[in-house]
């Protein structure tokens, strides 16, 4: 059986533990985003015997995006952290900086693979990863972030980390409806509260699935709407649907370039980057540095020597194919 490659949303698995791992290093500072993040990524390791992994990180907004919607992401929620700190220890953006900054050096004494790539969203990169680059290895999402299900097929299944199950293609069709290849056609009417896209009025994922087929073939929104407008014509009173759907047209195809993965929202330079990162790694490992930094930056939280025994396979792996 081929081992599959593993791809991490660094961010959505890091903010998951940052606001509600309660550990603490020996001086008292929280860390516990970072301590929960290799863990879990340790763990998964363990569990799946992976080939690779790559962890993504996010490094900001997508400026083809925000130029076809300046209000793109820009109402999220604050964070509310849910731990079990005493009052008096605050929760701070500097904390939340340092932890990253923490992780990022103990992760470069794993073998495993950091991707950065500027003015990029960590989904973009992923999509580009399991589309393209990967597009014939079974590979593993790792993330809660459920625009990833447009990505689902044959060889690529989703781990929700926060539920630890796979999500897979028959799941999204049972939760939904709606075949993964069609997800972010009905997202484009849907909306996303999340990343403050608005969608067309009163129209929700089970309306669509009721009165569109989603759950078979390929289905565009050229044909939603071409299926509206139908409607309006020759029924004698049109659900309104039909009419809210026909009246938001420029909106839905926005919306649908907004949340479609794929390399148009990656620059050829982006693509570049992201093409030399993976030809160039090679798993490396130095459990020594590991564990100096670790005791350097008086953490705790980890048993160290398990951790490190799960990712020494990942170089004992790779020397044998």
């Amino acid at each position: 059986m081929q081992r599959p490659i593993i791809l991490v949303d660094l961010m959505n698995v890091f903010l998951r533990h940052y606001l509600v791992n309660p550990q603490m290093d020996r001086n008292g500072n929280p860390i516990g985003g970072t301590i929960g993040f290799l863990k879990a990524i340790g763990a998964l390791v363990k569990t799946y015997a992976p080939y690779k992994v790559y962890i993504i990180w996010e490094t900001g907004g997508s400026p083809k995006r925000l130029s076809l919607y300046p209000e793109y992401k820009q109402r999220s929620r604050p964070m509310r952290p849910n731990r079990a700190y005493d009052d008096a220890i605050p929760d701070t953006k500097e904390n939340e900086i340092a932890q990253k900054q923490i992780l990022m050096q103990l992760l470069q004494y794993l073998p495993v693979s950091q991707i950065h790539v500027e003015n990029c969203e960590a989904d973009d990169v992923i999509a580009y990863l399991s589309k393209s680059i990967f597009q014939d290895k079974e590979k593993i999402i790792v993330s809660t972030d459920k625009d990833f299900y447009q990505l689902l097929d044959s060889k690529t299944k989703i781990y929700n980390p926060a539920k630890k199950k796979f999500v897979k293609e028959s799941d999204v069709i049972e939760e939904f409806n709606i075949t993964p290849e069609n997800f972010a056609v009905a997202k484009s009417l849907n909306g996303d509260s999340s990343d403050n896209i608005p969608g067309v009025p009163r129209i929700g994922f089970k309306t669509l699935a009721k009165k569109i087929v989603l759950n078979q073939g390929a289905v565009s929104v050229d044909d939603i709407l071409a299926e509206a407008k139908n409607h309006i014509i020759n029924d004698k009173k049109p659900l309104a649907m039909w009419q809210n759907i026909a009246s938001n047209e420029d909106l839905v195809r926005r919306n649908l370039k907004l949340m479609k993965l794929d390399d148009r929202m990656l620059t050829a330079s982006q693509v570049q980057d992201i093409v030399r990162i993976v030809k160039e790694f090679v798993p490396q490992y130095n459990k020594i540095k590991f564990w100096k930094t670790y005791i350097d930056l008086e953490l705790e939280g980890i048993d160290v020597e398990n951790l490190c025994n799960n990712f020494h396979f990942l170089i004992h792996s790779n020397n044998n194919g």
